[in-house]
């Protein structure tokens, strides 16, 4: 995948938004994917959402991972990358998120930096070196 078409990021989280962003989520799981037997549906169940994309996807908790739970990626549209895993844990995504310079949320800018579904976000790729030396940024 080619990273020349990422053209924005941030980090935008809040612990004063968490309800809403769960709520919000939940509305899609109950009214959208409310059917645990479809494989694709059964991705938005026991997920705490923490950060919305902006266009109806998702970055969550899995909470079938009861105590140190992985982030993945919801997608609301069939798009790539529904139900990757982003970090096998907060502190794993935010470390990985952060070396890679925060790029967009949307699964189309973070997917370039995977290397499958289970790998999360990979901050020593190709892709990812690539990203680093048109910012101009180190992390030596």
């Amino acid at each position: 995948m080619d990273v020349s078409s990422i053209f924005a990021g941030g980090f935008s989280w809040s612990l004063k938004d968490l309800p809403s962003v769960e709520l919000d989520r939940k509305g899609w799981e109950l009214e959208v994917f409310s059917n645990v037997n479809d494989e694709y549906d059964c991705v938005w169940h026991n997920k705490l959402g923490f950060m919305e994309v902006g266009n109806g996807d998702y970055i969550a908790f899995d909470l079938l991972v009861p105590n140190d739970p992985p982030v993945v990626y919801l997608s609301h549209d069939d798009g790539q990358g529904h139900g990757y895993i982003l970090g096998h844990n907060f502190i794993d995504f935010m470390n990985r998120w952060t070396r890679i310079g925060c790029v967009g949320r949307e699964g189309w800018q973070m997917f370039p930096f995977l290397e499958g579904p289970n790998t999360g976000i990979m901050p020593d790729s190709e892709n990812a070196i690539k990203w680093r030396d048109y910012l101009k940024v180190s992390l030596g």
